[in-house]
């Protein structure tokens, strides 16, 4: 995995809402960092298994 750049996951402690523009469609996403990790992708599905899941952003 370090060769390719994929590291594991980082934990999301919370989302909130931003306080302007909460139209439901806009949300902030908090995580634990990893050791290492250069970029983070963020992800979203409405199944558990990531099935149909889109890139959201990045940080």
């Amino acid at each position: 995995m370090a060769q390719c750049g994929t590291f594991d996951s980082a934990d999301i402690t919370r989302t909130t809402l931003p306080d302007q523009t909460a139209d439901g469609t806009r949300c902030y996403v908090h995580f634990e960092p990893v050791e290492g990790a250069k970029r983070y992708d963020i992800w979203m599905s409405p199944y558990q298994d990531g099935k149909g899941a889109m890139k959201l952003g990045n940080a």
